[in-house]
Parts: C-alpha cells; sequence; structure tokens
C-alpha cells in the first residue's frame, strides 16, 4: 500500500460492491487496496465503516448507514455487508500491497510529518478532544506559554514526529499566544492534530509521556485494555494498547532470524481519538498487517 484512492464523493453516499472494488459514491476503492470493513456498534449496527487509504486529513475509512445500500445488499443487513467486503479484502499477498521502493530513513520521515508534508500511504487517525476537562485546561496554559515543559509535550502529542522509537518532538515550541487553548494551537499548525499516524515503514504515537515512532517489526499488534489516566489509580478509562517486541540481534540465527528479547506495552486513552476505539484498532492492525504481510 504506497498511494491513496482517487475520490469523488457526492453530498449523497451510496455504497455498492463491483468485480473491481468497493464503490462509495463515485469513488472506487480498489480490492487490492481495501483493508477491510467494520460495523458498529457491534450488537446493533447503525454504521458500516469500510477501510480504505484515503488522503490525509480524510480518516482512513467510508462510513455509511442501511440506506445507502442498494436492496440485494440491505438485505444482507449492515454486519453481512461488512463480512462480505472482510473476506474478499483479505485475498492478495504482501506484493499487492506493501509500498514500493527504500524504506524511509527516520530522519527524513520526521521531517516530512512535521512539515505536513505527504508520505504516500500514511494514514491519518482523526484526534479526539482528550480525556477532561482538565485537558482543555492544560492546552491553555500550554498555548499562553505558562506550562513551561509541558508545551512541548502538547506539541508532541498533536504534531506527531518520528521513526526507530526514538522520542522527538519534546523540545517543539509553540511561542507565546493568549491563552485561547485548543483553537489557538490548531491556528498554529497547518492541518488538524494528530495523535495517530500509520505510515508504510511505521507508525508514529503520541503517548502521555512523549512521541514515539516504531518500524513495522516492532510491533506485535494493537488492541484494547482499560486503564487509569496517568498519575490516577482510579477510574478506568477504554485505551489502545500497542504491543511493542524487543529483539536481540546477539542471538541471530544463521538464517537471519532475530528472537524476541522482551515486550512491553504502550497506553493511548481512548479520549484521544474521534472515533470509536475499535473502529481505531481495526485500522490499525489492518495496515500494520498489509504492510508485514509475507508472499
Amino acid at each position: 500500500m504506497s498511494s491513496w484512492i482517487d475520490e469523488d464523493l457526492p453530498d449523497t453516499k451510496t455504497l455498492t460492491l463491483e468485480s473491481a472494488g468497493v464503490r462509495v459514491g463515485k469513488s472506487l476503492a480498489p480490492w487490492s487496496a481495501v483493508l477491510g470493513a467494520l460495523a458498529l456498534p457491534v450488537d446493533a449496527p447503525k454504521q458500516l465503516y469500510v477501510l480504505a487509504p484515503r488522503r490525509p486529513p480524510a480518516p482512513p475509512w467510508f462510513s455509511v448507514t442501511l440506506d445507502a445500500l442498494p436492496p440485494e445488499l440491505r438485505e444482507l443487513g449492515l454486519a453481512g455487508v461488512a463480512q462480505r467486503i472482510e473476506a474478499r479484502a483479505r485475498q492478495g499477498t504482501y506484493r499487492d500491497h506493501a509500498g514500493h521502493g527504500p524504506p524511509l530513513p527516520a530522519s527524513e520521515l520526521l521531517a516530512r510529518v512535521l512539515s505536513h508534508d505527504d508520505v504516500p500511504g500514511a494514514l491519518e487517525v482523526p484526534v479526539g478532544h482528550g480525556p477532561g476537562a482538565g485537558f482543555n485546561r492544560f492546552l491553555a496554559a500550554a498555548a499562553s506559554g505558562t506550562a513551561g515543559g509541558a508545551t512541548g509535550l502538547v506539541a508532541a502529542l498533536t504534531v506527531m514526529p518520528s521513526m526507530a522509537g526514538a522520542l522527538a518532538g519534546v523540545g517543539l515550541a509553540l511561542g507565546a499566544a493568549t491563552p485561547a487553548g485548543w483553537n489557538v494551537l490548531q491556528r498554529r499548525m497547518r492541518r488538524k492534530p494528530r495523535v495517530l499516524v500509520l505510515a508504510p515503514d511505521g507508525c508514529v504515537i503520541g503517548f502521555p509521556g512523549g512521541v514515539r515512532a516504531y518500524g513495522w517489526h516492532e510491533i506485535d499488534g494493537f488492541g484494547e485494555t482499560h486503564a487509569a489516566l496517568p498519575g490516577r489509580l482510579r477510574p478506568l478509562y477504554p485505551h489502545l494498547e500497542v504491543t511493542l517486541r524487543e529483539a536481540d540481534p546477539a542471538t541471530s540465527t544463521a538464517e537471519g532470524v532475530t528472537p524476541i528479547k522482551a515486550r512491553r506495552k504502550g497506553r493511548l486513552a481512548a479520549a484521544w481519538f474521534g472515533a470509536p476505539l475499535p473502529l481505531i484498532i481495526r485500522v490499525a492492525e489492518a495496515y500494520r498487517v498489509r504492510q508485514t504481510r509475507h508472499a
């Protein structure tokens, strides 16, 4: 997966399944590009999400309701259509989906993301308002320059940098401004803030302790867990959980296989996302699998 699909969306969206792919409005997502589908809420679906590589800042999915389906698909229900798309999207091999050319160096990826240059094939997950009203007060303090080192953390959480597991963005200064909070910060960026960027050569995540980026070989998967916010014991909130793996090059085999030395977890509160957490997990995991699939 190295490019975005061409889009032409009318005001009224319809969804059809064709031999060439999934058509939403006038936009065709080829089957080789479709990441999958999900109907939510699971117990009584009201929205069908078709996961596809859309050019940022568009979310990496199309969403439609039952009314957008033709009669023959409407009979299947949203969950049934999602299952049909999932089965078709699983076909193909790594060569159908992986990016082309040499991997993007960490320094170049960092520079491109920070400057909001295009990273072909990269997907951006919509950002939410953060965990609670205290977050908005924190943003206001950061924007006014009174939060000291916390200003860099806000920049890191919203601007999204680097690769290779390195901390980055903590020293980014937003400059002096009146304490207008979220809107001030948004005006200082050329695009909407991001807390999760999926790129062909890795992903960038804004953890509470700072922004980190990882190559896909460093990530075992994405899932859901419940945990307290940093510095608290209660209550427990839904979080995106990222399972990270640390390789041990010293014990590599003659075939070039590097054993995993340790696994650790990273968490990010679901409130950071502007979409349901199951959808975020599904997109991130599907993208990871596509980028690591072998023929």
